[in-house]
């Protein structure tokens, strides 16, 4: 009959939606578990630059430099291709201010950069660790209706050439809100080595 027509042709309709929804919700598992396998598989490096800053952009100044710090302490120990160094530089160069980006081209930054890393490999020097101050002991103030912030960081240095040792680096960098409300490395500078609490 025609009632059991269209009951037939429903229940058909709603056991292939179902079959779907199972089909989609198995698909999802299995691209996440996926992922997850390929983020325990990847590199250090590879971590850094595949973080997608739009969507999570350190929120505070300890996590800001914190990030910048682990980018820096892959440059001169961790093993990458040319083309993730490249990605790595350009990740980098987000978390600056625009003052300094434009005081230090791209061109000229990637120079430095590679001299450094030069330098550090001939001394068989690398970052070993580094600490960061808490964000509740960083100091902030307003000028000119911009919010800056200054925030300490120490890095300890293990070398081999001229002469096998360890060293520890102050470093004080001022960082400054953009119009997004982002906080972006404005500059740092060398400091004299001073106790403070770290994360």
């Amino acid at each position: 009959s025609k009632k059991n027509t269209i009951f037939t042709i429903l229940a058909m309709i709603i056991l292939a939606a179902g079959i779907v929804g199972v089909y989609m919700l198995v698909l999802k598992r299995d691209r996440k578990r996926s992922e997850n396998i390929d983020k325990n598989n990847m590199t250090e490096v590879q971590k850094l630059i595949t973080r997608d800053l739009e969507e999570s952009y350190p929120v505070t100044p300890g996590e800001l430099i914190k990030y910048y710090s682990k980018i820096i302490k892959s440059y001169y120990g961790e093993v990458y291709t040319d083309a993730e160094f490249e990605s790595l530089v350009d990740q980098m160069r987000l978390l600056f201010d625009e003052e300094f980006l434009e005081n230090n081209p791209r061109i000229q930054h990637v120079s430095d950069l590679k001299r450094e890393i030069k330098d550090y490999n001939d001394a068989e020097r690398t970052i070993v660790t580094y600490v960061i101050q808490k964000n509740s002991f960083v100091t902030y103030q307003t000028m000119e209706s911009r919010e800056y912030a200054i925030i300490l960081a120490s890095y300890s240095v293990k070398e081999k050439k001229p002469k096998a040792g360890n060293r520890k680096t102050y470093q004080k960098f001022m960082l400054r809100k953009d119009e997004g409300g982002k906080w972006k490395i404005l500059g740092w500078d060398v400091t004299m080595p001073v106790e403070f609490a770290g994360e």
